[in-house]
């Protein structure tokens, strides 16, 4: 149980990382535009 909540907790943090890093490259790239 305890290593499923673990993992969960990885994809999660892996999913928002995705998500910021993608959102701030677009941010980037409207401002060199």
């Amino acid at each position: 149980m305890a290593e499923a909540d673990t993992y969960a907790r990885k994809v999660m943090n892996m999913r928002v990382w995705c998500g910021i890093s993608h959102v701030v490259a677009r941010n980037a790239g409207e401002e060199r535009t």
